[in-house]
């Protein structure tokens, strides 16, 4: 069923969020997606268990699992460390990378190797997660009802945005800087609070664009921005 190769591949998203939270690695996700239709297991063979015993399939066929837990070794994923924490994955877009070990294992292009000075010159081709980008955790949505700059309350016309530096909900007005941070994984700029862009990019341009909006702005239009 492709349902499950879509399981194998939401497992395999957080396996990447989550890197020592599994005891297996991902190659052990990779094994079993390749026998999925090989056939040369009885476990996904017919529609379920009910059907296999009544075809007498497991007397004539191997388990996969049985295959899994000989060559476990290799499946083992060094980093793992137990815990009893809750995983909450990032379900963004921008946080989803494709399963390249399964969907472009035969791609001569994702196949081609790289030397360690290729990757660190060429940034851009580099994700965040092999250039060691940190991740930033969204505040939900629906657990903010006011900008947590200015305190106003989100309508239909003042609507929520997410600052990609710190993860914090925003106005339009609290939010209208844009910076590019490669350390969280994004190389183009994107939008970031006030507060964010003072951090990451630097006080005097700033600073100098204030000065430039009050010496040709209007008495309304600066005051409007000494209030940010």
């Amino acid at each position: 069923s492709p349902v499950f190769l879509q399981f194998l591949d939401c497992t395999w998203q957080v396996l990447q969020q989550f890197p020592s939270s599994f005891e297996f690695n991902s190659r052990y996700l990779l094994t079993i997606a390749d026998h999925l239709n090989t056939g040369w297991f009885g476990t996904f063979l017919l529609n379920c268990t009910r059907d296999r015993e009544n075809a007498d399939n497991e007397l004539q066929t191997l388990s996969l699992w049985a295959h899994l837990n000989a060559i476990r070794t290799s499946l083992l994923n060094n980093a793992f460390v137990p815990s009893q924490e809750m995983l909450r994955p990032q379900t963004s877009l921008r946080r989803l990378q494709l399963w390249h070990e399964y969907f472009l294992r035969f791609d001569e292009v994702a196949l081609e190797p790289q030397n360690s000075e290729d990757l660190e010159n060429d940034s851009h081709i580099s994700s965040p997660r092999s250039s060691g980008a940190q991740v930033v955790v969204w505040v939900p949505d629906d657990r903010v009802s006011v900008c947590h700059d200015c305190h106003q309350q989100f309508t239909a016309l003042r609507r929520k945005h997410h600052c990609r530096a710190c993860g914090q909900v925003f106005c339009g007005e609290c939010s209208r800087q844009k910076l590019a941070l490669p350390k969280f994984g994004y190389y183009r700029p994107e939008r970031v609070c006030d507060m964010c862009y003072r951090i990451c990019g630097g006080d005097d341009d700033f600073e100098d664009d204030f000065e430039h909006i009050e010496a040709r702005s209007s008495p309304l239009i600066t005051a409007r921005f000494k209030r940010k």
